[in-house]
């Protein structure tokens, strides 16, 4: 057995390529616009697609081999009503309010504020996020700013994709 770590686009591949033979279903990836207002004329808040990804932990990966770091993930869901609820829960109901607006399918799982990964070498040997280069390998950071505890990226998406595929089982 070798002890050389795959270039990163091969890792990427070897995972896209589990994802689809599991029949892993992706989910949604889209960004969320607040209410505004343009040209004097008040904007309602939106959640525009922007393609699909598999969340696979802190990572999303798109099925063009697009790695982001996992922002907020929501549930489209009739939104309720405004109540005496904790901020957060106001900001997951206006998510909700402007994905049942973007006729966003029920039950659809979106990922929303999600950050794209530049997959350069020299971008990720300086990276302070998720996704990093160590001596040519890449890694993933489980603790943000703790490089000790960070794994492989193939052994933390092969073990990402397990899971999901236990969580999704086969008719």
């Amino acid at each position: 057995m070798s002890d050389r770590v795959p270039p990163l686009p091969e890792i990427i591949t070897r995972a896209l390529d589990s994802l689809r033979t599991a029949g892993l279903p992706p989910e949604l990836r889209a960004e969320f616009v607040p209410a505004h207002t343009r040209l004097m004329i008040p904007r309602r808040a939106a959640v525009i697609p922007r393609g699909e990804v598999w969340r696979l932990g802190s990572l999303l990966l798109g099925p063009e081999g697009d790695l982001y770091e996992t922002g907020e993930v929501v549930r489209a869901s009739e939104p309720g009503w405004p109540g005496h609820q904790s901020v957060l829960a106001e900001q997951r109901r206006e998510y909700r309010s402007a994905a049942q607006r973007a006729k966003i399918a029920p039950g659809t799982v979106i990922n929303l504020g999600w950050t794209p990964i530049d997959q350069d070498p020299e971008a990720l040997a300086s990276s302070s996020g998720a996704l990093f280069l160590r001596d040519g390998e890449p890694l993933v950071r489980w603790v943000p700013g703790n490089d000790a505890a960070a794994i492989g990226l193939g052994a933390y998406l092969d073990e990402r994709i397990e899971l999901l595929a236990h969580a999704h089982p086969r008719d």
